[in-house]
């Protein structure tokens, strides 16, 4: 018997937002290189390490967050993950030195982390599916 209930998709479209606006803060680092080479006068060394700050303080991270959100549930990690990886591609802009410049990324790459485990739980919670036989 299936007791499948279909697929929220106001939910979904809120997830989907949000997945969207989480790799678009990822996939900025990458865009704002040459903008923090011409106008900062950061090496390419210094460009390429705020890449791999934020590729390890996502992809790093991320199962951390799953580990302790499969434990314990923490639903506001997803809006504060969006958020927090806005503020910190929003903030790299002003930052007025490199170490500020590579926190904020860091910052962002958190957030990114923090988003995703919890919004892959949600997202089989309001597609309707069928929970797994444990």
């Amino acid at each position: 018997m299936s007791t499948n209930k279909g697929v929220d998709k106001r939910a979904m479209a809120a997830l989907s937002a949000g997945h969207l606006f989480t790799d678009v803060n990822q996939g900025a680092v990458a865009a704002l290189v040459p903008f923090l080479v011409a106008e900062r006068g950061l090496s390419l060394a210094a460009a390429g390490t705020l890449v791999l700050a934020a590729t390890l303080s996502s992809s790093i991270v991320q199962p951390l967050f799953g580990y302790f959100s499969d434990r314990k549930p923490l639903p506001s990690l997803m809006p504060l993950g969006v958020m927090l990886g806005g503020i910190g591609i929003a903030l790299v802009g002003v930052a007025p030195s490199y170490p500020l410049i590579l926190l904020c990324i860091v910052l962002s790459g958190l957030g990114v982390a923090a988003f995703h485990p919890e919004s892959a739980r949600f997202a089989n919670y309001v597609s309707g599916a069928d929970a797994p036989a444990a």
